[in-house]
């Protein structure tokens, strides 16, 4: 089994570093468009003001529609860019220097 967490980055600002539950009623049990949801509706709101610019990196569950719908009921639009390219994404620099540290350090969990 293997862990997904989400964060979020801004200018002077940063977001807690949450775990993602997998869900119990996809087929493999994993992150689904409903948890992701839950956790934009809960972070969000402490994390965005009006000149907020919103990027994730385009995976098919930030793109669901569940997740589309989510967002427009906070009110975010999302930057458009290309499909994969996560030398766009800030934060996909931190999320390395976090598994360096990880594996850096020998560390691995099984639950």
């Amino acid at each position: 089994m293997s862990l997904r967490f989400g964060g979020g980055i801004r200018s002077g600002n940063q977001g807690p570093l949450v775990v993602l539950p997998g869900d119990p009623d996809s087929k493999r049990g994993g992150v689904t468009s409903a948890v992701c949801c839950d956790h934009l509706e809960k972070y969000f709101p402490t994390m965005l003001d009006g000149d907020t610019i919103f990027m994730h990196d385009n995976a098919p569950i930030h793109t669901a529609k569940m997740v589309k719908e989510c967002l427009e009921e906070l009110e975010v639009t999302p930057l458009e860019w290309p499909p994969y390219s996560p030398n766009l994404d800030p934060i996909e620099n931190l999320w390395s220097c976090l598994k360096q540290q990880i594996f850096k350090r020998d560390r691995t969990w099984r639950i």
